[in-house]
């Protein structure tokens, strides 16, 4: 099997929302009585988004569409829990990665507001906003971890930081820091039988902040093989 190059890419989403003051006043808008509801809690994939304005009107929440305007293509699951002031749109994203032939099945859990831009049997990635994961694994007749990891770093030609042995679903892996001109990330590389599983989490660098790697921490809680 060939070996694959770590992808390192970013995917960046812009929404555009016209209007102008002046437009308004030359309108027909009518000017009504709302109340500021900044208790609400909007849970977004099993993810807690930030606070967000909501105004109520005539008994009706409204969101700004900028906090929502890319959730759209969202599971039909949305509830609302008047008792604890929460609105809970679609559900926990479970993504997993096999073959016939693949030693295990591979999976985590990503919450919140991811779009795929990769989806095969052997390769999945997903961006948010500013972020990305990749999450892949090939069979391969490498020696070991150490000799399959120094390959993969040589083919991605990224710039490792630092590299540390770590434990994913029980099974030995490595955790490589690393950058490249236009990405921050972290990527682990798990063995399991002759499969080599690889979770890429890459961040663009302009707007990175050393808080972002909380995500992937929590996405590697998540993996487990079966």
């Amino acid at each position: 099997m060939i070996k694959k190059g770590l992808l390192i890419c970013g995917v960046s989403f812009v929404f555009l929302l016209g209007g102008a003051a002046g437009a308004l006043a030359n309108s027909k808008f009518k000017e009504i009585k709302a109340f500021l509801n900044p208790a609400i809690k909007v849970e977004l994939n099993g993810e807690l988004l930030e606070p967000m304005k909501a105004l109520v009107y005539e008994g009706t929440t409204y969101l700004p569409v900028r906090n929502i305007a890319s959730m759209a293509a969202l599971s039909s699951k949305i509830e609302y829990d008047s008792k604890n002031n929460k609105l809970t749109l679609g559900s926990e994203r479970y993504i997993d990665i096999s073959t016939p032939e693949s030693e295990g099945f591979y999976q985590l859990i990503i919450n919140g507001n991811w779009g795929p831009s990769i989806l095969t049997r052997e390769h999945l990635m997903y961006s948010n906003y500013y972020m990305g994961i990749e999450f892949y694994f090939e069979k391969t007749a490498a020696a070991s971890l150490d000799t399959y990891v120094t390959s993969a770093l040589k083919a991605s030609r990224i710039k490792a930081t630092h590299t540390a042995d770590i434990q994913m679903a029980k099974q030995n892996a490595k955790e490589i820091t690393y950058e490249t001109p236009d990405s921050v990330g972290k990527l682990v590389i798990v063995k399991y039988g002759a499969d080599y599983v690889t979770l890429n989490f890459f961040v663009d660098k302009t707007r990175f902040k050393t808080s972002d790697f909380k995500e992937f921490d929590k996405i590697k809680a998540s993996f487990n093989i079966q």
